[in-house]
Formats: structure tokens, C-alpha cells, sequence
């Protein structure tokens, strides 16, 4: 199987869901955990709204890391 974000943005997470349990996709848990690790501090995801700029910006990171 490809990696979780090789097909980009496109289809549906289940899409992305390995085939054995827990069958929670990749960038589902690397969300998770960054946002455990700095989200809830940051200005963004959930204090702040970001500008669709930053949006893009957060994509075109996770794309390349995973």
C-alpha cells in the first residue's frame, strides 16, 4: 500500500486506514500526536482560527513528511 498521503487531499479516510487494527490512518495518528505535543498551545487549530494560507502551508508539510 502507498503511503497515507501519496494520492494527496483527494478520496476518503478510509482510503487511507491500513488494513489491520487499529486501523486508524497515519496522518490521523500524526495529527494526534502533534497536536498533543504543541496544538493546544499554539494559535491555530483550535484557539484561533488560521488564514487558509496556513492551512495549505500545514498540507504541503504533512504531505512531504509522510
Amino acid at each position: 500500500m502507498p503511503g497515507p498521503l501519496s494520492k494527496g487531499f483527494g478520496g476518503t479516510i478510509s482510503d487511507y486506514a491500513p488494513s489491520k487494527p487499529p486501523m486508524v490512518p497515519e496522518i490521523v495518528v500524526a495529527c494526534v500526536k502533534e497536536i498533543e505535543r504543541r496544538g493546544f498551545k499554539e494559535i491555530g487549530i483550535y484557539r484561533v482560527s488560521g488564514t487558509e494560507k496556513q492551512a495549505t502551508e500545514l498540507k504541503v508539510t504533512i504531505d512531504k513528511a509522510i
